[in-house]
């Protein structure tokens, strides 16, 4: 599946189907494991990426060949820089790096609690929406 492999980095294609994600999932706990992550932190940057391939397969657009871009890579400091890009337009992003509002959902949605999860568990998070749409989270070790 992946596409570029190193020690660091990893960048994949992940196609258009939710089943797509399970076995993405497993080849980072993998990786960063590999790479000497902890495992609490490997968690929660899975948690991360998981959300973040989900929204973009669940409200993106593929590309053409019906996939997900995505790579991850872990940064000198040891936190997990995740990147998933779809050619999609995120409604409500006007300019490159903009934040989006986190809405807190109601009691009885049944979604709308995933970017609290990436917001959790990020350092810091962003979208850009210059070439479709980029999401970008950076998961660094919790103390």
């Amino acid at each position: 599946m992946s596409e570029q492999v190193d020690r660091r980095r990893r960048t994949t294609s992940v196609p258009c189907s939710i089943d797509a994600v399970a076995p993405v999932r497993s080849e980072m706990v993998e990786h960063l494991t590999a790479a000497g992550l902890g495992q609490r932190h490997v968690t929660d940057a899975v948690a991360v990426m998981s959300e973040l391939v989900m929204n973009a397969l669940v409200h993106g657009s593929p590309d053409a060949d019906d996939c997900v871009r995505l790579t991850w890579d872990v940064q000198p400091d040891g936190a997990v820089r995740i990147e998933v890009r779809d050619e999609g337009q995120s409604a409500g992003v006007d300019a490159p790096g903009a934040r989006v509002a986190v809405q807190a959902p109601s009691a009885h949605d049944q979604g709308g609690r995933g970017m609290r999860l990436v917001e959790a568990f990020s350092r810091e998070w962003s979208v850009d929406t210059s070439d479709g749409t980029l999401v970008t989270a950076l998961v660094a070790p919790r103390p």
